[in-house]
């Protein structure tokens, strides 16, 4: 496990390289109170960068080469992530900070945790990624998940913004 000095100290790339790797970690018995604490040491770093860094918000909305939910380590298809894996990082998105990326437009479209703008921003996220892929060859396996993941999404959260 990496310390909080020496997370802070790693650019974002390898922070999220961390992350993903302590959600694959979250599958084995032995390891598992590791990974979360990781994952807690993670997210504080990922809160003390999102604080500095709101001090200097951009008008515009800048938009990452690679969004956060790619970041995160959402992937679906045939070398997609497993849907153990998924539904942990959509409540990840759900109820956490989130990691700082962009600029501060970006990151407000997400909005806090548990609201009903986060809920929105995930739901338009991945209709959008459905939508944009859907009558592609090769997709079959991508469009399932995604189909299954907004109704998850949906089951688990709408309710709450009701």
């Amino acid at each position: 496990m990496i310390s909080a000095d020496k997370i802070k100290k790693l650019n974002d790339i390898e922070i999220f390289r961390l992350y993903e790797n302590a959600i694959k970690y979250l599958e084995k018995p032995t390891v598992k109170a590791q990974a979360e604490e990781q994952i807690i040491i993670i997210r504080s770093e990922w809160a003390r960068r999102s604080e500095i860094a709101m001090k200097f918000p951009h008008k515009k909305a800048l938009r990452p080469e690679k969004g956060l939910l790619s970041l995160m380590g959402y992937n679906v298809g045939n070398m997609g992530a497993p849907e153990k894996s998924r539904r942990y990082i959509i409540d990840e998105v759900m109820t956490q900070q989130l990691p700082f990326i962009g600029g501060g437009a970006y990151m407000q479209e997400w909005g806090e945790p548990n609201s009903k703008k986060r809920y929105n921003k995930l739901l338009r996220t991945i209709i959008g990624f459905l939508d944009k892929n859907r009558n592609f060859r090769g997709m079959e396996k991508a469009v399932i998940e995604w189909n299954d993941d907004i109704q998850y999404i949906v089951q688990k959260y709408k309710s709450k913004f009701e």
